[in-house]
């Protein structure tokens, strides 16, 4: 294209850059290429569009879905603080195509490689797919892969619950960025920084092993840190605006009353977006109640992660009880 988009990274004049981002408001539908000057009859790379790319991780080649698919036991941080101030915005944009809540019609006829009819998650991922939430891998021969059993960082996860739910694209004033990891230079900084000033994620407090501060005194994101289950509950309530409920009693053995997701996970639950494994398993014994497991510290699939999210777009279920107050 003849025209700078709106975040491209173009100034080094020592690489070439692959580039996304925003025409002039909405999400772009192509990719752009940044490179060197070079001197006459040198060719230029020629890019597959593919909207903007969601993961770089390689393919997980694990799979059984239940109610969700299971992941790799890989646990989380263990405490999650909120960031620091929120910093005032200097420009509000319109972030991608507007998501109508509810199952629709799907717009278009977008397909990957890996992602089938019978696949629990293929109406999620062709829907989000279609309103450009999520994107695919170019497999080099014209058609394109989801890559469900992946893994997903915090960052790719934030990113598609912006998207998803439309929110207005928010950047700070210069040098006022929030996350001392995320500074404007990444790719995802727009994505995190409209996360953040809604309250959809918070960090991780300066000063612990290898996250020294700075003069700012800015947390830490860990944009490239897997999200879990218990995260993605969490900042899909919060992304979706529910009161978030505190029952006495939990819906899952491994969530217990009182612990960081459980008011989380209990809402999804109540919406009926979020589901479990039932016990008997290894390592998890059947309670009195026969009670399922959620597995919050298991690592979140993209197929999951699409189908949580399309599940609240399309909630239409109303939840009521006790309430708690809803964290940062």
């Amino acid at each position: 294209t003849n025209a700078r988009r709106n975040f491209p990274a173009d100034t080094d004049g020592s690489r070439v850059w692959l580039a996304g981002g925003y025409e002039p408001s909405a999400a772009a539908q192509d990719m752009e290429i940044y490179r060197p000057a070079v001197s006459c009859n040198t060719p230029t790379p020629t890019v597959v569009p593919s909207n903007t790319p969601t993961a770089t991780q390689p393919p997980t080649n694990t799979a059984t879905a239940t109610s969700t698919v299971a992941a790799t036991n890989t646990v989380a941080p263990s405490s999650t603080v909120a960031a620091s101030s929120t910093v005032a915005a200097t420009a509000t944009r319109t972030a991608a195509p507007t998501i109508t809540p509810g199952p629709s019609a799907t717009p278009c006829t977008l397909s990957f490689t890996d992602v089938h009819t019978t696949d629990y998650f293929y109406t999620p991922v062709l829907y989000l797919a279609c309103h450009g939430v999520i994107s695919g891998y170019s497999n080099g021969d014209g058609t394109f892969s989801f890559r469900p059993y992946n893994n997903t960082t915090r960052s790719q996860m934030v990113k598609i619950v912006v998207l998803g739910y439309n929110k207005p694209i928010v950047t700070p004033a210069a040098g006022a960025y929030t996350f001392t990891d995320v500074p404007p230079s990444n790719p995802f900084f727009a994505v995190v920084e409209t996360a953040a000033a809604d309250t959809i994620v918070s960090g991780y407090t300066c000063g612990g092993p290898n996250e020294p501060c700075d003069s700012a005194h800015r947390p830490y994101f860990r944009p490239y840190n897997n999200v879990t289950r218990g995260q993605l509950a969490k900042i899909d309530v919060v992304a979706a605006g529910w009161e978030v409920i505190n029952p006495a009693t939990g819906s899952f053995e491994d969530v217990l009353p009182g612990t960081a997701f459980y008011t989380f996970v209990e809402t999804a639950v109540c919406h009926g977006v979020i589901s479990g494994y039932n016990c008997g398993g290894p390592g998890e014994p059947c309670d009195s109640q026969n009670r399922p497991y959620y597995r919050q510290y298991t690592n979140a699939t993209r197929g999951q992660i699409a189908k949580i999210v399309y599940n609240s777009l399309s909630s239409q279920q109303t939840c009521g009880g006790p309430t708690a107050t809803p964290g940062p």
